[in-house]
């Protein structure tokens, strides 16, 4: 028997989940994404060879990568706060898009 995995609902039993509005070029805002922030550890800050800084996060989207803003896109958090995407990729099996992105202004 093989398992299906179903990812549908993981994001709805997180902690610390918000809305994250991306900034699309002409248009303004297009929909938000429902995201998960976490900062960056260490030992990634150091393997990236000066590429991630101390205050970067990576951002977990309850979306595809498809929907995730591209690299260079800016993002406003539910507090305000700019984001710019440094890297993007696809987890979860492509059920979810995550980013590292860096703090670029705060309110």
């Amino acid at each position: 028997m093989t398992i299906q995995p179903n990812f549908e609902d993981d994001f709805a039993v997180l902690d610390g989940v918000q809305s994250v509005t991306p900034q699309v070029e002409g248009d303004g805002a297009s929909e938000p994404l429902v995201g998960l922030v976490r900062p960056l550890s260490l030992r990634e800050i150091e393997a990236s060879a000066g590429a991630y800084l101390p205050g970067d996060a990576r951002w977990h989207f309850d979306a595809p990568l498809a929907e995730v803003p591209e690299v260079g896109a800016i993002f406003i958090d539910a507090e305000g706060t700019s984001w710019t995407v440094l890297e993007r990729r696809s987890t979860l099996l492509g059920a979810r898009g995550s980013c590292i992105a860096r703090r670029v202004a705060s309110p």
